[in-house]
């Protein structure tokens, strides 16, 4: 019998390189959602937008709002108006074309 206290053993660090691999992992799910996000929402607008146009003649600038997903940068001109949906790596972009005040078609950039 020893009359020194007994310790518990110490509870051992994480060594670096795993916590970089947790902190890439991290980072890329991150990376991940909010272009999978981006993209998502400039899709289902995209095609929403361009089945309205192609069902009818055309989609008013009134009911174009609600087709819209998520909230895009917009950039209007005399007879357009650019969309962009910015992710991390990318951006998504699609321009509607008016004629008056109707949304007579629409296309990829």
């Amino acid at each position: 019998m020893s009359g020194a206290p007994s310790q518990a053993p110490k509870k051992p660090l994480l060594p670096p390189s795993r916590i970089a691999v947790i902190v890439f992992a991290i980072v890329a799910v991150v990376v991940i959602v909010f272009e999978v996000r981006a993209r998502s929402q400039w899709d289902s607008t995209y095609k929403a937008i361009g089945d309205k146009i192609d069902t009818s003649d055309g989609v008013p600038k009134s009911e174009l709002d609600k087709l819209v997903r998520g909230s895009p940068k917009r950039q209007s001109t005399k007879d357009s108006e650019l969309f962009t949906w910015s992710g991390i790596l990318q951006s998504y972009r699609m321009r509607v074309y008016y004629t008056g005040e109707v949304a007579t078609r629409i296309v990829q950039e």
